[in-house]
């Protein structure tokens, strides 16, 4: 998947900011390039599971909405929760920090996720038609299966399902229209109502 990534953000040579996409922002740090990366996550842990990000420009632990417009960037890379309104707000950051002409990046539910999701991805892509180019790269996107997962799976008998979930990467060029619509109700904010468990290196 960071492949396509590294395609999008021109060899590299960006400041990129990555919206709560440790893994992406791991990679890159660990890439030789000349730009720069911020990472925004909620999860101060991170730097513990990717080692990498001690390379970091920034890091900034919270929510989205709690880091500051200082400056645009050239490319934001943004993986949000796979529900409608998660996605209309974090594509509605991801333009706040993106500068004209620049790039957003971000991965999105696949059709079959659910029964409305085809109806809902075609609000999507007018709503990122509104701020710039759109390309829409099918399956490029896979998911490492978390280990409470195959934990879970094995627990019902269910052997070496592999990494399953993908998701395709919908990318937006030439970024420079508005993002100015409402946030829909039921968005589901960080980590908010959550408590935290850590056994071993697992959360």
């Amino acid at each position: 998947s960071i492949e396509f990534i590294t395609e999008v953000i021109d060899a590299l040579n960006s400041d990129v900011l990555c919206l709560g996409t440790p893994s992406a922002a791991a990679e890159l740090c660990r890439m030789s390039q000349k730009g720069s990366v911020t990472l925004v996550d909620a999860d101060a842990g991170v730097t513990e599971r990717f080692r990498s990000l001690a390379t970091l420009d920034t890091l900034h632990v919270g929510e989205l909405d709690s880091f500051p417009v200082d400056r645009p960037y050239s490319v934001v890379v943004a993986d949000p929760p796979w529900y409608l309104a998660d996605t209309f707000r974090w594509l509605k950051v991801a333009r706040r920090h993106t500068r004209r002409g620049g790039t957003i990046v971000m991965p999105i539910f696949p059709e079959l996720t659910r029964p409305t999701a085809s109806a809902e991805r075609e609000q999507l892509f007018a709503a990122a038609e509104r701020i710039g180019r759109v390309e829409l790269w099918p399956n490029s996107i896979v998911y490492e299966t978390p280990l409470f997962e195959e934990e879970a799976f094995g627990a019902l008998g269910i052997q070496e399902l592999g990494d399953w979930r993908t998701a395709d990467l919908l990318v937006i060029r030439n970024v420079e229209g508005s993002s100015d619509w409402p946030d829909m109700r039921g968005i589901h904010r960080g980590l908010d109502g959550w408590r935290r468990f850590e056994i071993g290196s697992q959360i």
